[in-house]
């Protein structure tokens, strides 16, 4: 057992030197086959694999982990990501932010519509803003519980 412990630290000292992605992803890969959390969380660090990291930190249970990431995720622009984590961590009104601020207005109009009721006119409006700079769509997007759909004409 002594001498996997040797190896990984030569291993390890080899990804330090060389810095590289691949090889702090390849040192994690086999970490986490060996069941060695801590020095995968280090590779996936290292390595920037944040998709990685989500994994880890979701499949032992780390909250803590997971907020940190969320913020890692955010500076590095990867939205998805965030987005999952600030879901985990049930950070509601913070996921559909984050859409608004993704300019995925129609997804975080969704979202409101599933989880945050309270925030769907608010979500709706913005989405109306947004279309009517690009198309002029006639009233076509209404909120069910205000208004009834409009009549659609067949010949």
């Amino acid at each position: 057992l002594w001498i996997f412990g040797d190896f990984f630290f030569i291993l390890q000292e080899i990804a330090t030197e060389v810095h590289t992605e691949s090889k702090w992803k390849r040192l994690g890969e086999l970490a986490m086959s060996t069941g060695k959390l801590e020095l995968t969380e280090k590779c996936l660090t290292n390595a920037m694999d944040l998709s990685g990291l989500l994994l880890l930190y979701s499949s032992i249970g780390d909250a803590e982990g997971i907020a940190t990431l969320t913020t890692l995720a955010k500076l590095e622009g990867k939205n998805n990501v965030a987005f999952l984590c600030l879901f985990m961590l049930g950070k509601l009104e913070e996921c559909v932010q984050l859409l608004v601020d993704s300019n995925r207005i129609p997804e975080a109009a969704f979202m409101a519509r599933s989880y945050l009721p309270s925030k769907v006119s608010e979500i709706v409006d913005m989405w109306r803003k947004d279309l009517s700079k690009v198309i002029h769509f006639h009233g076509l997007l209404t909120m069910p519980f205000l208004s009834p759909p409009p009549k659609i004409l067949r010949r």
